[in-house]
């Protein structure tokens, strides 16, 4: 029962086995979060935390569970890590695109220090990165929209 409670959470209820781009479909499940919260923003924060607790919680046992490490079908990453990228920011489906964007590029080029981050063991590593492209991403948006406006 925990494998399959551990697998559940790691793979964001199941997106994390999608074929094709399982990061991008993880992100894509956050982003629809982000539509239902984005009003709220005390549940909008309770929800960040508790997804950031629950991914490092599982994360590093179901490293072990796949027997890889950072396994593709992990993702609960990617989720934190957009919901970081969109926190507090003003909605508007322009900016969440552009938001899902930079975080994905965050995500895949790893400037410095996300891919050091990236190589630590265990949910440390798994998570940390993806936080990391979050903020990455949070503050680029900021700063576009306080430039742009």
């Amino acid at each position: 029962m925990i494998r399959k409670i551990i697998k559940l959470i790691s793979t964001f209820g199941g997106l994390g086995y999608s074929r094709i781009a399982p990061g991008t479909a993880a992100s894509l499940g956050a982003a629809a979060v982000y539509l239902i919260v984005k009003q709220n923003p005390a549940l909008y924060a309770m929800i960040t935390a508790a997804l950031l607790l629950a991914g490092f919680a599982v994360c590093g046992r179901a490293e072990e569970l796949y027997g890889t490490r950072d396994a593709r079908p992990i993702v609960i990453d990617e989720v934190c890590g957009l919901l970081i990228a969109l926190f507090l920011i003003p909605f508007s489906y322009p900016v969440l695109i552009i938001g899902f964007l930079l975080f994905r590029t965050m995500d895949i080029v790893k400037p410095f220090p996300i891919r050091r981050i990236e190589n630590l063991s265990g949910s440390l590593g798994i998570m940390g990165d993806d936080i990391l492209a979050g903020i990455y991403a949070n503050t680029i948006l900021r700063l576009a929209l306080k430039f742009l406006s």
